[in-house]
């Protein structure tokens, strides 16, 4: 609204035209975020130690942009059905990129990894299955926040031996077989229900 008290339409069209022309951005920072998934591994292979700070220090950076993407998704109106399979899907590869370079540089035993990487594995592909079926499974608050702290104990485990590190990262598995015994039991009642709406579709449309 201008100082004479009319309102100034001249200068809210464009934001709306610039807000609508951003929208791609959101997708754009998730793609990228794909590409730096392998380059964490090649890192991490260089190492000559027991830990990794550049891998480390790269795969925060990496993670980090996972906020941004759904902080720019929110702000741009932007979110869209590819955003909400690819950025959780992109995630548990990040994960399991960081987890496989702990086990590259034999920084934890390996039953810790081991168990992530089964963990992600089933994540992602029960993530597709529910997807092809026509059910989507969004992340939930329990789930971002078991994701969040294994990305935090892998980069912290990549950065420091400190016991402190190991702690927090058998926490994270603990938490993540928790919350992935959730999911499994929420996919199974959602694909139980899409089922029985098939069927039931299918039994109507038979009748007629």
């Amino acid at each position: 609204m201008s100082a004479n008290g009319k309102v100034d339409i001249g200068r809210a069209a464009p934001r709306g035209g610039v807000t609508r022309r951003l929208r791609w951005l959101p997708n754009a920072v998730t793609a990228a975020r794909l590409v730096g998934v392998p380059v964490v591994s090649a890192v991490a292979h260089r190492a000559r130690s027991r830990t990794s700070p550049p891998a480390a220090l790269l795969f925060g950076a990496v993670a980090a942009t996972d906020y941004v993407d759904g902080a720019l998704a929110r702000r741009l109106d932007a979110k869209t059905r590819f955003g909400q399979i690819a950025d959780p899907a992109v995630d548990r590869l990040l994960n399991l990129a960081g987890i496989v370079a702990l086990l590259q540089v034999r920084r934890l035993h390996a039953a810790g990894p081991a168990l992530l990487i089964t963990r992600e594995l089933l994540a992602v592909t029960g993530f597709i299955v529910a997807a092809r079926r026509g059910v989507l499974l969004e992340v939930d608050l329990a789930g971002k926040g078991s994701s969040a702290l294994t990305m935090i104990a892998t980069g912290l485990a990549l950065l420091t031996d400190d016991p402190v590190a190991d702690v927090v990262f058998w926490i994270a598995v603990v938490a993540a077989i928790g919350t992935f015994v959730h999911y499994a039991l929420h996919a199974r009642r959602l694909l139980a229900e899409a089922n029985g709406a098939e069927v039931e579709a299918h039994s109507t449309s038979s009748q007629a």
